[in-house]
């Protein structure tokens, strides 16, 4: 987990934006960091560190910023639809 949080804070710039500029990517890539804050959360894994966390807050940030009253954030660059959550 540790190595997936160091490569998210990574794949990230400043302002929360993925470097792959996919706001579906964005979105499957911050469930996945959710998910694996939770899973280290519950196994009493080592924390992840403030970068980490930082960089998924400013990545919902981001998405809560173009997003629409119900969520929906505008679709551009490439997608496979794909979810790490239903």
């Amino acid at each position: 987990s540790a190595r997936f949080a160091d490569e998210f804070v990574r794949q990230h710039a400043d302002d929360g934006v993925n470097r792959e500029q996919a706001t579906g990517y964005q979105l499957f890539v911050l469930e996945l960091g959710l998910h694996v804050r939770h899973a280290a959360a519950t196994a009493a894994a080592p924390a992840l560190g403030p970068a980490f966390n930082q960089a998924l807050q400013r990545s919902a940030q981001f998405l809560r910023a173009i997003g629409d009253a119900g969520g929906h954030v505008p679709s551009w660059g490439d997608s496979d639809e794909a979810d790490a959550v239903h």
